[in-house]
């Protein structure tokens, strides 16, 4: 890989929705425990379930709307 095609993956990267949601999910251990007892207050006491259901069908839906790769949005191709 060279250089140019290098930015415009980390570019498309930062611009993809896909890529943002997975790092949100990926992220829910550190931050879930801090704010667990509100959420469960509203969505009930399997919250946390229902929050991992619904970021996974907006990672599947934000796929399958995807139609350039991450090179290709990086450059604005």
């Amino acid at each position: 890989m060279d250089k140019d095609t290098v930015k415009g993956v980390l570019l498309g990267l930062v611009q993809s929705k896909t890529a943002w949601l997975g790092a949100f999910l990926a992220s829910m251990p550190d931050w879930w425990p801090m704010i667990q007892d509100q959420v469960a207050g509203l969505l009930g006491a399997n919250a946390s379930d229902k929050i991992v259901r619904i970021m996974g069908v907006l990672v599947v839906l934000t796929r399958f709307l995807t139609s350039k790769s991450l090179s290709e949005k990086g450059t604005g191709q």
